[in-house]
């Protein structure tokens, strides 16, 4: 089966640093909303040129990180103007026929 990369976003959304208002230990991490949730940056696991991972094959070279507490439906993210933005994929599977 082949996968394909289905970009979420139509625009680039910024990368934040601002003040959490639940947890004082979020402050200013690096995060971006997406579907009214926060996601912070530290919870997505590096794909581009990950050693652990393989040279890149399994994913396209777009796609820089992937979020790594979410096993069955993960958002996968390409990092964009000069770091301060991200676009947001969802993977799917291609049949092919």
């Amino acid at each position: 089966m082949k996968t394909e990369f289905i970009k979420q976003n139509e625009e680039p959304i910024e990368i934040e640093y601002v003040e959490d208002e639940h947890e004082a230990e979020n402050d200013f991490k690096p995060s971006f909303w997406f579907n009214n949730r926060r996601y912070f940056m530290d919870i997505f696991i590096r794909a581009h040129n990950n050693p652990w991972i393989g040279t890149g094959a399994e994913f396209p070279e777009y796609i820089h990180e992937f979020e790594a507490d979410n096993y069955h439906n993960p958002l996968f993210i390409e990092i964009v103007d000069g770091g301060s933005a991200v676009n947001v994929y969802k993977e799917r599977e291609v049949t092919e026929e």
